[in-house]
């Protein structure tokens, strides 16, 4: 009985000395599983203050973009004002001066002439000719003449009748023309023509005209007066070739081997409008 009591006197007091040292041991392992929390508690949040601080960087690079798109819109927005004004201001200043140079053309610049020198010939037959067709075929009428020089541009109206006299001075005195033939040709002016012989007189007639208008001014012959071809035209216009056989062929038995006299040069400012020919002055041909 007394074996008995004392063991368990002896379990009893093992306990007593077991039951702190477990204790201990649970309180032991509690801080330790508790210190791992923390330490992983404390690394996700600095993860989250680290990725916070990046959206927050972003953020602020974000506004300071827009900020300066803004700046950027709102001086766009002034240039395209200033560049409008600009415009505005350019247009008026070329319109201004346009119209200032315009309007001293016109009274420091006359419009430039145009003139012609002609062997005028004689209403019947060429220009009953010139007439008639004129009417049937609806082409321009106009006064029959011989073109001894064209569309002359470089020189006034004071200096052609000055080089008029003396081309009239050079001639010893009237000309007698005649028809050799009526042809036709590929421009307007030389649509049907009466071809006229080209006799020595008149050709120095031409020659001294073109040393007088052009050679003795420094001015290069050329254009329509490049060569000299003496004929009346008889019709203007654009027509078909085969027409324009025709009649150069019922023409040339009207008027070839007609001949008619020319006394005088005559000075014409010729235009683009053929009714608006006019004739200036006529120059007898009498050598002085």
């Amino acid at each position: 009985m007394m074996r008995f009591g004392f063991g368990i006197v002896v379990v009893v007091g093992l306990a007593a000395i077991v039951q702190p040292l477990l204790a201990a041991q649970r309180n032991y392992d509690r801080p330790s599983s508790f210190v791992g929390r923390t330490q992983e508690t404390h690394s996700l949040e600095n993860k989250r203050r680290v990725e916070l601080s990046m959206l927050q960087q972003q953020i602020q690079t974000g506004k300071a973009i827009l900020q300066s798109a803004k700046k950027l819109d709102a001086t766009a927005n002034t240039l395209r004002l200033a560049a409008k004004a600009l415009r505005a201001e350019g247009m008026a200043i070329i319109d201004k001066t346009t119209k200032t140079v315009l309007s001293r053309m016109k009274t420091q610049s006359p419009e430039k002439k145009v003139f012609s020198l002609f062997l005028e010939a004689p209403q019947k037959p060429f220009g009953d000719i010139i007439n008639r067709h004129a009417s049937e075929l609806g082409t321009p009428a106009f006064l029959p003449h011989v073109t001894l020089i064209g569309h002359i541009t470089h020189l006034s109206l004071e200096a052609m009748q000055d080089k008029c006299t003396q081309l009239a001075a050079s001639i010893s005195g009237p000309l007698t023309l005649t028809v050799t033939d009526v042809d036709y040709g590929d421009v307007f002016w030389q649509c049907v023509y009466a071809l006229i012989n080209k006799t020595p007189e008149l050709d120095d007639l031409h020659d001294n005209a073109k040393k007088l208008l052009y050679v003795d001014e420094g001015q290069e012959f050329r254009g329509p007066n490049s060569g000299f071809m003496p004929h009346v035209s008889l019709v203007y216009g654009n027509l078909s070739n085969d027409k324009k056989a025709k009649l150069s062929a019922s023409l040339s038995e009207e008027v070839r081997g007609s001949k008619f006299g020319v006394a005088a040069i005559a000075l014409y400012e010729t235009g683009a409008d053929i009714q608006g020919w006019k004739c200036i002055e006529r120059y007898p041909l009498t050598r002085q």
